[in-house]
């Protein structure tokens, strides 16, 4: 049986696994494959460094154990900017979430369904419990949708995709009680702490 390799180890575009050297670090360090914030294949950082942000603690995403134990509680995920062209990241995470036993609910006031669910301008318009947010907008954005998610009070998790940070919501975020990541991407995690 061949042993599951972390994030760290994904295979770049030609099908070539990343070299050992990768494999060891931890995930704090990966970013996107060739700068490219949509793509959903992550190779290493230059160098080992956390998410910092001036007058900011550095961020730390949590420990794997902790994201295995909320990915396997919740049952609704809420994605904020997905869209509902094939085409888009927001849309293939979307599908493998729903594929994987996930209600996912559309956050996106330009749209009305995709993947057979209805679609809600915010997170306030929604009216049943969000176990998880997750995040397909640009940084600058981020915060707003933070603090709906707080107001909420029945989000676990709130996940910001590939290329998308902000340590001040992130830190108002878990001075609330919820758990954030950053600059993750929630399709090749769930594949990793929870397998296919």
């Amino acid at each position: 049986m061949p042993r599951r390799l972390s994030p760290n180890a994904e295979a770049d575009t030609r099908g070539t696994q990343l070299g050992a050297r990768h494999q060891a670090l931890p995930p704090t360090v990966l970013l996107p494959y060739r700068n490219d914030p949509s793509s959903s294949v992550l190779a290493p950082a230059p160098q080992a460094k956390r998410e910092e942000v001036q007058g900011v603690e550095p961020w730390i995403n949590p420990d794997d154990e902790t994201l295995r134990r909320l990915l396997q509680h919740a049952r609704t995920i809420a994605i904020v900017g997905l869209s509902d062209s094939p085409a888009r990241p927001s849309y293939g995470v979307a599908r493998y979430l729903q594929e994987h036993g996930y209600r996912i609910i559309p956050v996106n006031p330009g749209i009305q369904e995709v993947l057979g669910e209805r679609a809600y301008p915010d997170l306030r318009s929604i009216p049943e419990r969000i176990d998880i947010v997750d995040l397909f907008r640009r940084s600058a954005y981020v915060a707003a949708h933070v603090d709906e998610a707080i107001e909420r009070g029945d989000v676990q998790l709130i996940w910001m995709q590939i290329g998308v940070r902000d340590a001040h919501a992130a830190r108002r975020a878990r001075d609330a009680g919820i758990e954030v990541v950053m600059n993750r991407c929630l399709k090749v995690f769930h594949r990793y702490l929870i397998g296919e």
